[in-house]
């Protein structure tokens, strides 16, 4: 008995490193091109408004499956934004590489959010019963999306300085 429950224990805590791992490699993977962020998007798979008509327009069930697949697109979002945040963070901290470190320190702090969110919403997908971690995902994709505009706009900011 003792052995079937070690075993069991390795087991998961073998898929618990396996999965952080891959969230890491995710994270780190460029999977947006430097500065095609849709912002846009993601701030639409944010609207209340469309939420709330399609819990009146769609059966329990449906609007569950909505959800689900809604905070899947969310986690991918999640994912390329923190990957953007990481590459931004490189070229701007490169060797020889003059930067704002108000910039870096932005950009940091959105990445951390991105990463906090998606292990929300990656936790919130595995444990369909626990509603409150899909709320603060969405929560927390809400501050990505302010702190993104924010990165997006300092940056305009630095961009149009530099022509000057």
């Amino acid at each position: 008995m003792i052995t079937l429950i070690t075993l069991v224990s390795v087991a998961i805590l073998y898929f618990i490193f396996r999965e952080s791992l891959k969230m890491k490699r995710e994270a780190l993977t460029p999977q947006v091109p430097l500065g095609q962020a849709d912002l846009e998007a993601f701030s639409n798979l944010l609207n209340e408004g469309e939420l709330e008509f399609m819990r009146t327009h769609l059966p329990p069930a449906d609007f569950e499956k909505f959800e689900r697949n809604r905070d899947r697109v969310l986690l991918e979002y999640v994912n390329g934004l923190a990957a953007f945040t990481a590459s931004r963070i490189r070229s701007l901290t490169a060797p020889g590489v003059v930067s704002d470190q108000s910039q870096v320190q932005l950009l940091l702090e959105t990445r951390q959010v991105a990463l906090r969110t998606g292990i929300l919403l990656r936790a919130s997908l595995w444990t369909p019963g626990f509603l409150h971690l899909a709320r603060r995902g969405r929560a927390g994709c809400q501050n990505l999306a302010r702190s993104c505009n924010s990165v997006f706009a300092t940056e305009a900011q630095l961009a149009g300085a530099a022509q000057r």
